[in-house]
């Protein structure tokens, strides 16, 4: 399995994930990206926030939130996967 964990998504003066892009970019090698935005309350507003870096560059976004399990008993994600799974702070996990 591969991991790619990063300790922010902000540096002092610089936009979000703009530290980390080539590195995150070169991780998912084009995969769409299931977000998992629960560190913030407002859902949607965190998932468009990295939509708005990711998705300009090619890379789809879904938030987990908005994704609905087709049984109680699969993952949220199992009715719409995605390529890569991601934490709330936008790092993307691979599902392998």
């Amino acid at each position: 399995m591969r991991l790619l964990l990063l300790s922010n998504s902000t540096n002092h003066a610089g936009g979000y994930l703009e530290h980390a892009l080539d590195t995150v970019l070169g991780f998912l090698d084009g995969a769409a990206v299931t977000f998992v935005p629960y560190a913030l309350a407002d859902h949607d507003a965190y998932t468009a926030k990295i939509a708005g870096v990711l998705v300009p560059l090619g890379i789809r976004v879904a938030g987990l939130h908005a994704t609905a399990p087709r049984t109680s008993a699969e993952p949220p994600w199992a009715g719409r996967r995605r390529d890569r799974p991601s934490c709330s702070s936008g790092v993307p996990l691979p599902t392998r």
